[in-house]
């Protein structure tokens, strides 16, 4: 009978998981077990563990429960015998420390019993101490402790007693140096906060640095500025040693700059400048004075940069880049604008204040100077014309994106100066057609020729019912988006009224407008002419200059209509009151000549010339206004049945071209604009007699003029 072969497996002896115990091993069970952890209550686990307990001992004899048993031996196999081996292995790790141990204890006994005994204790001696420490080298003794006096054992007592009472009271002084400490940090932090809540009620931005996530900082910068100036707009609120919120802004952190305007004359002296605010002292002011002033720094410094990159367009306006300067020519040619960034003073510094107080006592000399007021206007306008290119800016960033191309898109400058200059050229143009068209009302009034003139300056646009202050100003601006050609309201405009003497009520209307816009620029001078007598006519002009020659005209074609119109028309050629001879009026040749129609009994004619003159000197200099002069003359002669063989007049020169062979006369009323004071003056002068000595009289009216010579016989 053969014996079985024995069948041994070559496979390792499982070792127990190390994940069986995990938490996310456990976790799991737990969830397929009882669900959610939200359902686990220890009332549960105790219902649990009574249910489980009771369901053992009735159901132990069933057979449910045997057949259940018996289908976990073969589970409870494998897991018993991992514990049977951990047991084991435990086990044996005590044993072998209870051996080392005893080891250790052995051979310390045999070398102390080795000084008195040293065969035998040799024999239980370990060959590692026999090796390194001789027979004999530790001994003990019984020595008998000796008892200390009172006064030593009161000694110590005291000098326990005294280290206690130290050491309580240094934990003492500890607890109230820390709780003063945290007294006064709680009073740090409480002031940082405050001031932080009030930052916060200054609708300033709080957020998180973004390099440093537990730091505090405040946003001040503007989000349509460029991106130089947007990442310089962030600083961090750090607490200080006194509890109070310094700003820190890091390498930015530099003097603040303002953007100052100054107005200088040719010769180089300035007359006029914008104020410039004095540096806030960052001990002695508040968070929120600090943030604001490093707001306006950043600001104007933008400002600065934007106005440098438009001055490089703008060279063929009269505007240049000299020594980090922006210097701008005003129309008049007399003055130019000097723009840079500056600095501010620190009031601490005694230099700066003495500085300070000498330029606040330059303008308080200059009060009355209006070009301080000019250079502190064009200053806000600066700074209106870049908040407004911030809003465009942010118009256009929230309009659908435009195609994408393979080309950048550059960016383009902001029209700062632009609409600045040309203002100031409208405004110009405008004045100086005033002062002439009020020089002209001078002679017309002398002459007792009823004249009017009316200034009508349009609304802004888009004006809201009830606005307030800074949308008011900002729709009367400019805005730098294009608009179409075809808009002509998209600029500045003036309207003159004049009207001229009756008796058909000449009206003229003079509009005056200035386009801001590329691809058209430059002024344009639109007169429209209303008589009863003609038809409306509209003339088109670039320069003042031909406006001016055109208004002239108008006047001296009103004038003669008043001639020949109020003239006598009697049959018999005889004045109806005075009996004298009198003959109606006709025109000439020329547009400003009208003579007489000869009598009956006489062959003598009478020829008459009207012309209007203006004198304008549109140099402005120092906050004065120009002048401007305007006269109106009469020409009169007799030519006794003959006509000139020359008679020349035009719209610019007044001069008229007389034969030899009349006798001729003239009077002249002439006026001068009173400036911005709105003053008239005027004179009369004449008349003007031949060497014969006979002229027409004191005339004061313009008709009291045309009856004489009407009536005058040479």
């Amino acid at each position: 009978m053969s014996t079985p072969p024995l069948s041994l497996p070559l496979r390792v002896w499982p070792e127990p998981d190390p994940d069986a115990n995990s938490l996310s091993t456990l976790i799991q069970r737990i969830n397929e077990q009882k669900g959610q952890f939200r359902n686990v209550t220890e009332q549960s686990l105790e219902e649990d563990i009574l249910a489980s307990g009771s369901g053992d001992d009735t159901a132990k004899g069933g057979k449910d429960d045997e057949k259940d048993e018996t289908s976990r031996d073969g589970d409870d196999e494998v897991g018993r015998k991992e514990t049977l081996l951990a047991a084991k292995e435990d086990i044996l790790k005590q044993v072998g420390i209870a051996y080392v141990e005893a080891y250790y204890a052995l051979d310390f006994v045999s070398l102390l019993l080795s000084k008195h005994t040293p065969r035998q204790a040799e024999l239980s001696m370990s060959k590692h101490l026999k090796d390194h420490a001789p027979l004999g080298s530790l001994g003990a003794e019984k020595v008998q402790a000796q008892r200390e006096p009172a006064e030593v054992v009161k000694d110590q007592e005291l000098v326990c007693k005294g280290w206690k009472l130290q050491s309580l009271n240094a934990a003492a002084d500890a607890l109230i140096k820390s709780a003063t400490r945290l007294e006064t940090e709680i009073e740090q932090e409480a002031q940082y906060w405050e001031e932080i809540l009030a930052i916060d009620r200054k609708r300033w931005l709080l957020c998180r640095l973004p390099r440093e996530r537990h730091t505090l900082g405040v946003r001040f910068g503007f989000l349509e500025a460029a991106t130089e100036f947007r990442e310089r707009g962030l600083a961090a609120l750090r607490r200080g040693d006194n509890g109070r919120v310094m700003l820190d802004q890091g390498f930015n952190n530099s003097t603040p700059k303002a953007i100052r305007v100054r107005i200088q004359s040719k010769d180089g002296k300035t007359t006029g400048s914008s104020s410039i605010p004095s540096m806030i002292p960052p001990d002695s002011s508040s968070v929120e004075d600090l943030i604001l002033q490093a707001r306006n720094s950043i600001y104007e410094e933008e400002l600065y940069h934007e106005s440098s990159r438009e001055a490089r367009i703008l060279t063929n306006q009269g505007v240049r880049i000299h020594d980090s300067t922006i210097v701008c020519t005003l129309p008049d040619q007399q003055q130019q604008i000097l723009i840079d960034l500056i600095p501010l003073k620190n009031p601490n510094d005694e230099a700066s204040t003495s500085l300070s107080s000498s330029s606040s006592s330059a303008q308080a000399s200059n009060t009355h100077n209006n070009n301080n007021t000019l250079a502190q206007a064009i200053a806000l306008a600066l700074r209106l014309l870049l908040s407004q290119a911030h809003r465009q800016t942010h118009h256009r960033r929230t309009q659908p994106p435009p195609p994408l191309t393979d080309r950048k898109r550059p960016a383009q400058a902001y029209s700062l100066l632009r609409p600045v200059l040309t203002y100031l050229h409208h405004e110009h143009t405008t004045r100086r057609l005033g002062r002439n068209l009020n020089a002209l009302l001078s002679p017309l009034h002398l002459a007792n020729l009823p004249a009017s003139l009316t200034l009508d300056l349009p609304p802004p646009k888009d004006h809201q019912p009830t606005p307030a202050a800074a949308e008011t100003l900002l729709s009367t601006l400019p805005s730098s988006i294009p608009k179409d050609n075809n808009n002509t309201d998209g600029g500045l405009s003036s309207l003159f009224h004049l009207s001229l003497p009756p008796h058909h009520q000449t009206t003229l209307t003079l509009r005056i407008h200035t386009r801001l816009y590329p691809p058209v620029l430059g002024t344009e001078y639109v007169v429209t002419s209303t008589s009863t007598s003609t038809n409306t006519n509209t003339m088109r002009f670039t320069t003042p200059e031909e406006t001016l020659r055109y208004i002239a005209y108008c006047t001296v074609a009103a004038l003669v209509d008043e001639i020949v119109s109020s003239g006598g028309n009697n049959d018999d050629g005889r004045d109806g009151d005075t009996g004298a001879a009198a003959a109606a009026w006709m025109r000439g040749a020329a547009f400003n000549e009208v003579h007489t129609v000869p009598a009956r009994e006489r062959r003598v004619q009478r020829r008459l010339f009207v012309s209007v003159g203006f004198a304008d000197d549109e140099r402005e200099g120092e906050g004065e206004a120009g002048t401007a002069a305007a006269k109106v003359e009469v020409r009169w002669g007799l030519l006794d049945g003959k006509m000139p063989t020359t008679s020349s007049s035009s719209m610019r020169t007044t001069t008229t071209t007389i034969t030899p062979s009349e006798r001729k006369r003239r009077y002249v009323w002439t006026g001068k604009d009173g400036g911005d004071d709105g003053g008239e003056e005027g004179q009369r002068q004449g008349p003007h007699t031949d060497s014969d000595g006979r002229g027409v009289g004191k005339i004061k009216s313009f008709r009291e003029l045309v009856e004489e010579v009407a009536r005058w016989e040479g």
